[in-house]
């Protein structure tokens, strides 16, 4: 790929540190808005390079606050304008609507990811604070004091085949906790 023609970004055509890592902190989420629309990993990664030098050569005029949706609207015209040039005759392009929703998954998926966490480390308390007590102790021994199973086995008099076994069982209620938790109200999928 060309060098970008201005050098907008920083002195010397360099992008500025700042830019590269907000760029690369969209990727995965940049991708998978590429290529659900384009359905082709290679054009995907070679729009989301053409994203990035767009982005790079305009980080001076970016809209302030969470760069997110500006990204993707660079994401998206770039990717209309491509399909665009490479369609076929009567070939059918992804509609407005189609678009819109893509976005919108992608949007909800990247909103407030510090949020989501906190969000999730507070399901965890509460779903650990339910475990039974001795399914407590052993994921306290496990991950709180990292000791091995061979270890854990010892302390509380039991076979380490047991100890995994109720390591397992820990996860699993664990799990199902979280998943209830974590679900979204009735109505909303």
């Amino acid at each position: 790929m060309a060098e970008p023609a201005s050098s907008q970004g920083s002195p010397g055509g360099k992008p500025p540190a700042e830019a590269l890592k907000a760029l690369l902190a969209c990727r995965p989420y940049l991708l998978t808005f590429l290529y659900s629309m384009v359905r082709d990993f290679e054009l995907a990664e070679e729009l989301y390079q053409d994203v990035c030098v767009t982005a790079c050569e305009r980080w001076e005029r970016r809209p302030q606050g969470e760069i997110g949706a500006w990204v993707r609207e660079i994401a998206r015209r770039r990717t209309m304008a491509t399909l665009k040039a490479r369609a076929k005759p009567g070939q059918a392009l992804p509609s407005e609507k189609l678009v819109d929703e893509i976005e919108r998954a992608i949007a909800a998926m990247t909103a407030s990811p510090q949020e989501k966490w906190e969000t999730r480390k507070e399901a965890l308390r509460s779903c650990f604070k339910n475990l039974p007590a001795h399914l407590r102790q052993i994921v306290e021994l496990r991950y709180g004091q990292k000791l091995p199973s061979k270890e854990i086995a010892a302390k509380l008099g039991k076979e380490a085949a047991a100890v995994k076994d109720l390591l397992a069982s820990a996860r699993a209620e664990l799990e199902a906790c979280m998943r209830k938790k974590l679900a979204p109200p009735e109505g909303r999928a």
